[in-house]
């Protein structure tokens, strides 16, 4: 909504920014595999491509110096890092639903599981209390 400023109303989003989703061609990259694209903060899908490509902080800031084309700022920043753990939490929970509903020989449990203990990592990183500060700026 419009209260939490430009940068976090919905735009389109691929949702699922997952290293097999990128296919390169040799002169580029495509991204396949849109079955969950739709309306999204922005963040989401910068926070899923940052934290499903193993991404760290340098990383994270060139991506967003790349995707705005502006120097990174500390809200911006912060946005990412939060929609990183929020990435994580929806992938555990898609693997968790997965794990009821699908026939498909997969570890979904193991997936749910990666997932899960990823997020609670990043959620005791000691900056997120300044990174919620930091987002509502944005």
């Amino acid at each position: 909504d419009a209260a939490r400023g430009p940068e976090h109303v919905p735009v389109s989003c691929h949702n699922d920014l997952l290293t097999a989703n990128f296919v390169r061609d040799g002169a580029r990259v495509c991204i396949v595999d849109w079955e969950y694209a739709g309306m999204n903060d922005r963040y989401f899908d910068l926070g899923n491509l940052s934290v499903n490509n193993g991404f760290d902080d340098e990383d994270d800031r060139a991506l967003l110096e790349l995707y705005f084309d502006a120097p990174v700022t500390e809200a911006r920043f912060a946005s990412l890092q939060l929609f990183r753990i929020v990435s994580d939490f929806r992938e555990a929970m898609w693997g968790a639903v997965q794990l009821r509903r699908s026939n498909i020989d997969f570890d979904y449990a193991g997936y749910a599981t990666e997932h899960f203990q990823r997020l609670e990592r990043a959620a005791a990183d000691p900056r997120v209390e300044e990174w919620l500060a930091l987002a509502a700026t944005a």
